[in-house]
């Protein structure tokens, strides 16, 4: 049961490098058929939901692009009405594939549009935060013909080729932002060492040395994350999704902890433009956003994850010798006959408790999700307070695991750095034994009803600024069937 969760935590997969980079947004909902557990309760929300609703709220398309395609022998016809930037829309948009046993459905088709073939211009650019060395603009269609070789991938594969460019964009983004979190690092090494206070050097203080610790611990994790999933990508294996997703969160939040520690570090040289480190933290704002928001990829991380356990849940209530045996194996377990997850036979001795720690860290997990299943069954989609928190222990335990790969790697080739990184390794390790157990238990958790009344009365407060004072008597009825009547009085505390 557990084993099959972990299985997006223990075995990593991954697709060669080499892509056709598409700039822009997909609209709609990208839709799958699946006839997969027949009769489940959980089957409804185990696929569909991941690869439709994650997937449109993760490429965030647009409402009503007045998008209408056709294709023929020759073109392509695009016909588009509106402002867009690059859309595939879900209901018009696509084109109808006869697969090898002659059922026809409609699917979505990629293709290259060339300038020049004429009716496409561009807005233009506009004003960024940050990233001032691209232009960003809005790309205008006006009946433009696009030649049927022209045609990306094979028809029906957009989706498959708009997948592909979103994880390997993740991919290299933890291998890029381990770089800009390094010259940070050293940036602010080298500061720390010249710049004295109070008699001292900054790298003599405690919290000087704490800070830097962490930024060191967070860009080993990143860069390690990096090199497993190449890894893994040179083995040919042919879905990492998951780990690219988990490595774009972890890194893209990890580079703004560096680089805004940096800045503190520095002080008010830190926050001069002289110093460069302002444009690098303006640049890497966008990075939580870029390839999916990171708040959405962590419901995609926690739900992908659920749909293995739901598929093992489910497997096991069929009959009700699965449910002996999924019972039987629990017992066995918490009462130490038969093994868990355990690496210690896998990793160096230095590295065997670590091992140990990470192989409880999975079994814990795995436990904890299936709880997560029975109590809210398909309702966990909606349970977005739980399914952040699972996705943050996901994150914890898959930086353990690269990490203990990447020291284990070191030691196995007798780097000069080996004892270095068992030494970021365990400080790794000591935190995901703080935070997984720590994320896992407030799963069950409720969320603290103060949080709705807040939101509450934030909604109150900005009807009577934007409307009409008096129009907040509408909320009234709201507030009393949630709160009861007592809660009224709060709004005359309201500005």
């Amino acid at each position: 049961m557990s084993r099959k969760f972990a299985n997006i935590v223990i075995c990593l997969y991954s697709r060669a490098s080499g892509h056709v980079g598409v700039y822009g947004e997909l609209s709609k909902s990208l839709r799958t058929q699946s006839g997969v557990l027949p009769g489940c309760p959980l089957s409804p929300f185990l696929f569909n939901f991941v690869l439709d609703e994650i997937m449109r709220r993760t490429l965030e398309g647009l409402q009503n692009p007045g998008v209408q395609t056709s294709c023929d022998e020759d073109l392509v016809d695009l016909d588009f009405a509106g402002d867009i930037v690059l859309v595939f829309e879900e209901e018009k948009a696509q084109t109808p594939v006869t697969d090898e046993d002659g059922k026809t459905t409609d699917k979505v088709t990629a293709f290259i549009v060339e300038r020049d073939f004429g009716g496409v211009t561009h807005s233009q650019p506009e004003e960024k935060m940050g990233i001032h060395a691209s232009n960003t603009t809005a790309l205008y269609f006006d009946d433009c013909k696009v030649p049927v070789e022209n045609v990306l991938g094979q028809v029906g594969d957009g989706f498959k080729i708009a997948v592909n460019i979103l994880n390997q964009g993740r991919f290299g983004m933890a291998a890029a932002l381990s770089g800009t979190m390094r010259a940070a690092i050293q940036k602010t090494a080298q500061y720390v060492v010249q710049r004295k206070q109070f008699g001292r050097a900054l790298n003599e203080f405690q919290n000087v040395q704490e800070k830097l610790a962490n930024m060191t611990m967070r860009q080993y994790v990143a860069e390690s994350m990096a090199f497993m999933i190449a890894g893994t990508m040179d083995l040919g294996a042919q879905d990492f999704q998951v780990e690219a997703a988990i490595s774009k969160v972890y890194s893209s939040e990890a580079a703004w902890y560096c680089v805004d520690e940096a800045i503190q570090l520095h002080g008010g040289t830190g926050y001069m433009k002289h110093a460069n480190l302002e444009r690098v933290l303006r640049d890497l704002r966008v990075f939580r956003i870029f390839e999916g928001a990171n708040d959405v990829l962590r419901l995609f991380i926690a739900l992908t994850g659920l749909r293995y356990a739901g598929k093992h849940l489910a497997a096991a209530r069929k009959s009700p010798v699965g449910i002996v045996r999924l019972g039987t194996q629990r017992l066995k377990q918490n009462f130490g006959f038969g093994a868990g997850h355990t690496l210690s036979n896998l990793v160096p001795a230095s590295l065997i408790s670590v091992g140990e720690e990470l192989g409880d860290a999975i079994d814990l997990f795995g436990e904890e999700c299936m709880l997560l299943l029975r109590k809210h069954g398909k309702d966990v989609i909606e349970e977005q307070f739980r399914l952040i928190r699972l996705a943050d222990a996901i994150v914890e335990i898959y930086a353990m695991m690269c990490a203990v790969s990447r020291a284990a790697m070191a030691i196995q080739e007798h780097s000069q750095f080996a004892e270095h990184e068992v030494h970021l390794t365990n400080v790794v390790c000591q935190n995901v034994r703080f935070y997984c157990p720590t994320h896992l238990k407030r799963l069950f958790i409720d969320p603290p009803c103060h949080l709705r009344w807040l939101l509450l009365l934030l909604l109150i407060s900005s009807w009577k600024h934007f409307v009409d004072p008096s129009a907040a008597a509408l909320f009234l009825p709201l507030v009393h069937l949630q709160y009861g009547r007592s809660s009224s009085g709060v709004l005359c505390l309201l500005p």
